[in-house]
């Protein structure tokens, strides 16, 4: 072999052995992990267990015994709180209307982020609070149709319903022909007493029992499934007979007995269900 070429394949092999040599430069430590993240909550029906299926066919039994159909249902909900184990309270400032026949109002976005970590519970406004329950003052709410505006006549102060449901139901198996109900709960009451007969602030609170659920830095969202048990807005838990369309299936308004009742069961009815990350 000639010098020359020798030499060369010397310097060659001089620089291929340098290349390999070389290490990559250190990256260093991996980006920290989001301490936020997206919230969502999606909002399911169920009676006893079964998905809700709105239709005019009677297919329900509450524990009244009244066979029933919901044909219709709307309900309103604010102040979404997430509480930690630190006991600071993060607050959703939205609202949303659920409407079982309208898919879209299913799954609710919430705005802001959230922070990550762990969550001890939560709880929510069925409704408005009495300051922020004023005819008119969400547009959006205001122009629906059909129409969500509690009537001035009932209340004084208006508003907006808290709950409207609607369907056919049978006092008991032996009937034949179907009575219908129309449920109307508003964010004010009727309370009657010997002293007086007035509208009174019907603010219901629903905590859930339950419902702690963690959040790992990291997630970019998560989504808390609340669950609404239809039957449980006739199930007493206090003490009282249960909501029964017999007696109470129209002008909720102005019947005190029935609206106190169903508002009552209303505030228990909420269950917590699924919690899913990064959908």
């Amino acid at each position: 072999m000639k010098r020359s070429t020798l030499t060369g394949l010397i310097i060659v092999l001089s620089v291929l052995i340098t290349a390999c040599s070389k290490t990559e430069p250190d990256p260093g430590p991996p980006p920290p992990l989001s301490k936020i993240t997206k919230l969502k909550i999606r909002f399911t029906q169920n009676v006893n267990g079964v998905d809700l299926s709105p239709t005019d066919t009677i297919a329900y039994t509450n524990l009244s015994q009244n066979l029933y159909s919901v044909k219709s249902m709307r309900y309103l909900i604010s102040n979404i709180r997430l509480n930690d184990y630190n006991y600071n309270n993060y607050e959703i400032d939205q609202y949303h209307l659920v409407d079982v026949k309208d898919e879209s109002t299913l799954l609710f976005e919430v705005e802001k982020d959230f922070p990550t970590g762990h969550y001890a519970s939560i709880s929510l406004f069925v409704g408005f609070l009495e300051g922020d329950n004023i005819t008119g003052k969400y547009p959006d709410l205001s122009n629906l149709s059909p129409s969500l505006n509690y009537p001035l006549a009932y209340g004084g102060v208006g508003g907006y319903y808290t709950l409207q449901m609607s369907g056919r139901f049978f006092s008991d198996p032996s009937d034949q022909v179907a009575d219908p109900y129309d449920l109307g709960l508003g964010g004010n009451t009727l309370v009657i007493t010997a002293q007086d007969s007035s509208w009174q602030p019907n603010e219901i609170v629903a905590s859930l029992k339950d419902s702690g659920f963690e959040v790992p830095d990291g997630t970019e969202s998560v989504t808390v499934e609340i669950k609404l048990d239809v039957n449980l807005l006739f199930e007493s838990r206090w003490g009282i007979a249960n909501f029964n369309l017999d007696q109470h299936n129209t002008l909720l308004e102005v019947d005190n007995i029935g609206s106190a009742e169903l508002s009552k069961n209303l505030s228990t009815a909420f269950k917590m269900g699924s919690v899913t990350y990064n959908e």
